[in-house]
C-alpha cells in the first residue's frame, strides 16, 4: 500500500510536532507508512522551499498516496487546499480532529470519513478504522 499523506496546520515553530508524530506512530502501528511535508521534506525546518516548489512537492506526494489524512484540530488554508486537491484527484480524504475543532461542512462533504479523537486510545481506534477502510478497498 502506498503511504498515507498526513497534513497538519503549519507552524514555523513546529508547535504541533508532537501531534503529527503521534498520528504517524498510530499509523505505523497499523503497518501504514505516512508522508508529511513538514517532517519528510522540510525536516522540521532544516530545509525551506519557495511556495510554488512546496506546493509541487505536496501535490506530487498526494498523487502518490493511498489516502490523505487531514489532522484538523487547527484550521489552516493549506489543509483545505490539500484536501480539495486530493478529492479532485480521487484520493480518499479522512479527517482527524480533537473535540474542540470546528470541521466545516464542506470538508465533511469531501471526506471519506471524519473521526474525532481525544486521547491516544481514541486516536488508535480512529486510525484502525481508516486502515480497515483502505484495506477493504471501501475508500
Amino acid at each position: 500500500m502506498a503511504p498515507v499523506y498526513l497534513a497538519a496546520k503549519y507552524h514555523a515553530d513546529h508547535s504541533n510536532r508532537e501531534r503529527v508524530e503521534q498520528v504517524s506512530s498510530a499509523f505505523e502501528a497499523c503497518g501504514i507508512a505516512t508522508v508529511c511535508v513538514q517532517r519528510d521534506f522540510e525536516r522540521w525546518g532544516e530545509t525551506a522551499f519557495p511556495a510554488h516548489e512546496l506546493m509541487r512537492i505536496a501535490f506530487e506526494a498526494i498523487a502518490d498516496s493511498s489516502a490523505v489524512v487531514i489532522e484538523f484540530t487547527e484550521k489552516g488554508v493549506g489543509l483545505g487546499i490539500e484536501a480539495g486537491y486530493a478529492a479532485a484527484r480521487g484520493v480518499p480524504v479522512f479527517v482527524l480532529h480533537q473535540p474542540t475543532a470546528d470541521v466545516s461542512v464542506t470538508l465533511q462533504g469531501i471526506a471519506t470519513g471524519v473521526f474525532e479523537y481525544s486521547d491516544a486510545g481514541s486516536l488508535a481506534k480512529a486510525i484502525r478504522s481508516i486502515a480497515e477502510t483502505l484495506s477493504d478497498g471501501q475508500a
